[in-house]
């Protein structure tokens, strides 16, 4: 990745944080994944967060476990009937996200747990997650079962209990949205994906999302969000000819990952650079995955005695 990409998923990153602070993006999320706010207005849900002049305090704060390690989310929020998290996933994971969102929700419960403990006043927590990995092509909200079931673009609630103490939903973000899409997944949707300037403008106004700093925060994210896409969209491409979508050979056969000898893993890269227009860090980073740190460290010196 170049120092140009690292930049800009770096802003996107400080800019949808400041996105999900605002309490008028919030409270359509809550509307839409909590069912005891699914009968508030967003004015009522508005006042029910902890907030002040409408935004989140920006430190997301770090929570300890018992082990000494400490979990670190993007956002913590308190309402009066809840305590929660909100997390910003924009690549997907190399693990299983659903067990970092369980282990988030504990964490969120046992940290309200201080002496004398008085377990009378713990409240639910609620762990939000947004994901908007490139690929997703439409949107999807995903809850636990204690608060309702979820299908495309509509909600079938189910009876919230007393017991239902730790609770999640999953904002999934997809490149396309239509008319019956759930408020927040709209909104999501025009912060996050939307590349259209315009487009993004005439819909968040439906919403009261019209300031003048939230437009300038729209003229941003909207170019920021093309070049994210164009970087996805750039490695979705690689990694599909890597993986057989294309068919052929480059001075040998291109299997996706080098399981040969140096001279071997050498001249894919070499020709991978040539046949798939790609830099020779990326060539390298993709064809020496799977090789041992003295391999790759040989696999360095020899291309460079060669360019030299």
């Amino acid at each position: 990745m170049t120092s140009r990409e690292i930049q800009t998923r770096n802003a996107y990153d400080t800019l949808a944080k400041e996105f999900i602070r605002d309490t008028r993006v919030l409270a359509y999320m809550f509307k839409d994944c909590v069912p005891a706010f699914s009968s508030f207005s967003i004015e009522e849900i508005k006042s029910e967060i902890h907030a002040c002049h409408g935004m989140i305090d920006h430190a997301g704060g770090e929570i300890p476990l018992a082990s000494g390690a400490r979990i670190i989310p993007d956002l913590l929020f308190a309402a009066k009937q809840l305590k929660g998290n909100v997390d910003f996933q924009k690549d997907k994971p190399s693990y299983k996200l659903e067990a970092r969102i369980a282990a988030y929700a504990s964490a969120l419960l046992c940290h309200q747990i201080d002496p004398p403990i008085d377990y009378d006043r713990i409240l639910p927590v609620l762990s939000i997650w947004i994901t908007n990995y490139y690929e997703l092509e439409e949107s999807c909200l995903r809850a636990s079962t204690n608060y309702e079931t979820i299908k495309k673009r509509t909600c079938t609630r189910t009876e919230r209990s007393n017991n239902d103490f730790i609770n999640w939903c999953l904002f999934e973000i997809g490149n396309r949205i239509y008319e019956d899409d759930l408020d927040s997944a709209r909104i999501l949707h025009y912060q996050f994906k939307c590349r259209d300037e315009k487009e993004a403008a005439k819909q968040l106004a439906k919403y009261g999302i019209n300031t003048r700093e939230d437009r300038k925060r729209w003229k941003t994210m909207c170019n920021l969000s093309e070049g994210i896409y164009e970087h996805g969209h750039h490695d979705g491409k690689i990694e599909g000819k890597i993986e057989g979508k294309i068919e052929g050979k480059i001075e040998g056969k291109i299997e996706g990952k080098i399981e040969g000898k140096i001279e071997q893993a050498i001249s894919t890269i070499f020709a991978a650079m040539k046949k798939l227009n790609i830099s020779m860090d990326d060539a390298f980073e993709i064809f020496t995955e799977n090789l041992a740190p003295s391999e790759k460290e040989e696999v360095a010196k020899e291309m460079k005695r060669k360019l030299n």
